[in-house]
């Protein structure tokens, strides 16, 4: 967690997978914290998980429901603690966005378009809590080089990471088809 002790707007939260993505985010945290914007950053999970056809976890493997499960109860978890009365992150609960990086950015569009997605039916042994009660939509988000639109023609390896050729998978959850008049403002950069 990176945070700010100052009232100014909201936070950001990065999302990220690996080594080099831990390191972007802890500066980008740093930032924002120098503007007085509180950050939590969310270490997803993406190996070991349980696929979707069998309930044995298979290292190496990962399950999109589980890693858009992360995501969703992360901003879950940070409305909770900004309803909470004694608000230690002075954190706005109007004022709750996500920012994510490369497969954090597609995270990032996920929670954006799918937040009330049933993450906790996908865990038979899930029990619910105070966390589960609030909003998982987001207010705004900010994707940077993450992927957007599962187009086979133009994210193919993205598109067969995420959902192992399952175009039930690609269709269901594709960030682009999600997006309607109730969609939070997001800002969109590629290099």
């Amino acid at each position: 967690d990176h945070l700010s002790n100052s009232t100014k707007d909201g936070w950001v939260k990065n999302c990220t997978n690996n080594d080099s993505e831990q390191r972007e985010a802890s500066d980008i945290a740093a930032f924002y914290n120098a503007q007085g914007i509180s950050v939590f950053v969310l270490n997803y999970r993406t190996k070991g998980l349980y696929t979707e056809t069998t309930s044995k976890k298979i290292p190496g493997e990962y399950c999109y429901k589980q890693i858009l499960s992360d995501g969703l109860r992360a901003v879950k978890y940070v409305r909770y603690l900004a309803n909470k009365k004694y608000n230690e992150y002075y954190i706005k609960k109007n004022k709750i966005g996500i920012l994510g990086y490369s497969a954090g950015g597609n995270l990032a569009a996920e929670v954006l378009t799918q937040y009330d997605f049933d993450y906790m039916s996908i865990d038979k042994n899930y029990v619910e809590d105070d966390i589960d009660l609030v909003s998982a939509k987001v207010n705004s988000a900010v994707f940077g080089y993450g992927v957007v639109d599962f187009d086979l023609n133009t994210s193919k390896s993205t598109c067969q990471n995420f959902s192992k050729g399952n175009t039930t998978i690609i269709n269901s959850f594709n960030p682009k088809t999600h997006v309607d008049e109730t969609t939070a403002p997001c800002y969109i950069w590629a290099e």
